[in-house]
């Protein structure tokens, strides 16, 4: 929400609502103001979930105005891609708005904010008790960008294996969705001339049919491909290696580089560990499984992870920890934790 002033701060107008669809999207959060001391454009970038219609994913959004906050520009994202905010919060609490900060000058925005990458045992884990993310990210976004409102929809693909799955010397045929992603009355308006191009970084894929366009999108729409996208991967690919793909958007309203990663190989499931509970007592955990207190040193607010078999509708047992006395005044905070047993190695 903006609000301006004319008189030093004495008086203030409405408050103004800068995101996308105000009202029909999801949260924003840590927004950040700054004013080009060159050219008098302000610039407010923030946490942006209306990406995902779950919530699940998060960009980082930015917008100016060149007339003291009487108009805006559209939203657009100045993270490369979504991601998930909460990757890599642990004990320690990397809350990503404490790193966020932006600096304006000639024009063009240099802003500072904290995201993540997709994470595993490789971040930190399980040497560490700390994970790597989140990165400290650093953007420059020029005086002239001018961004289409489009963002990629879910896409939906048909290959030659016919199993639904991405595998060696497929053919796959993609729908690639475009949503014009602005209602806000501020700027919304229908993108038109819209055509865009996929290329990809993998060495064993190629694309055969790479450039399609797409009717134009009103404020709200989505949209798709007029004609297949088509890319074919060699005998050589190795199944299971995610295909970084980009799609680069070009429209009489802007232009936009989506990059996204499609899942290949057919999935097989190998289950590294099983347990329910049931062979053991309730009040006891089974061999390798351990209840583990951190964060304070104190036994004052102690409650373990523990097994019962009263609170599922089946009666079978299972893990349980009821939540203890944490932010009481006096009482230390501290965390409980359930580990598995160590899985030594998996072999697929």
């Amino acid at each position: 929400m903006f609000q301006r002033s004319a008189d030093q701060g004495t008086g203030f107008s409405a408050p103004l609502a800068l995101n996308s669809r105000p009202g029909t999207d999801r949260a924003q959060w840590f927004p950040q103001v700054t004013v080009d001391t060159d050219t008098g454009r302000v610039w407010v970038f923030y946490y942006d979930q209306g990406i995902d219609a779950s919530g699940d994913r998060t960009e980082t959004t930015a917008l100016y105005s060149d007339d003291g906050g009487a108009t805006w520009s559209n939203p657009f994202p100045i993270s490369s891609r979504p991601f998930h905010a909460g990757h890599g919060n642990d004990s320690s609490q990397p809350n990503l708005g404490d790193y966020n900060q932006g600096v304006a000058q000639s024009g063009g925005l240099l802003a500072a904010w904290a995201g993540t990458h997709p994470i595993g045992f490789t971040d930190g884990l399980p040497a560490s008790t700390s994970f790597t993310v989140p990165d400290v990210e650093v953007t420059p976004v020029p005086e002239g960008l001018v961004f289409a409102p489009l963002s990629l929809g879910d896409p939906r693909f048909v290959e030659t294996g016919g199993d639904g799955a991405i595998d060696s010397d497929d053919r796959v045929e993609l729908t690639l969705p475009l949503r014009n992603f602005v209602t806000n009355s501020l700027s919304a308006s229908s993108v038109t001339g819209i055509s865009a191009t996929l290329s990809t970084t993998c060495p064993d894929a190629t694309i055969p049919d790479g450039v399609s366009s797409y009717p134009a999108a009103a404020a709200g729409a989505s949209v798709e491909n007029v004609s297949p996208f088509v890319l074919h991967l060699a005998p050589a690919f190795v199944p299971g290696t995610p295909l970084e793909l980009t799609l680069e958007v070009a429209s009489d309203q802007g232009t936009a580089s989506l990059p996204f990663t499609l899942a290949t190989g057919t999935p097989i499931f190998t289950p590294v560990l099983v347990e329910n509970f049931n062979g053991v007592s309730p009040g006891s955990l089974p061999s390798g499984w351990s209840a583990v207190h951190g964060a304070s040193a104190s036994t004052l607010n102690v409650v373990p992870w523990t097994t019962n078999n009263t609170f599922c509708e089946t009666s079978s047992n299972a893990a349980f920890h009821q939540n203890a006395n944490d932010g009481v005044i006096g009482l230390p905070t501290r965390w409980e934790r359930l580990f598995s047993p160590r899985v030594t190695s998996v072999t697929v």
